[in-house]
């Protein structure tokens, strides 16, 4: 059985503009986010496995699809 608990990321300014950009962030993904979007820091992002699997694949699936532009 899988565990859909909790788990925390470590993620550089970078990953986090990305995530607020192309990931489609849930609510509260997004609220954790926008809160720590300032710092030049690596900033812990708590979620759910669920949202992780979700917030990877939505920005690899649209980057796969994308036909013109950079990445």
């Amino acid at each position: 059985m899988v565990d859909w608990g909790a788990i925390e990321m470590d993620l550089l300014p970078e990953e986090r503009e990305l995530l607020l950009q192309d990931g489609y962030p849930f609510p509260d993904a997004k609220s954790q986010l926008e809160r720590c979007a300032p710092s030049p820091d690596v900033e812990i992002l708590t979620i759910s496995r669920f949202y992780l699997s979700q917030m990877v694949g939505d920005p690899s699936y649209s980057i796969n699809k994308r036909t013109e532009g950079g990445i």
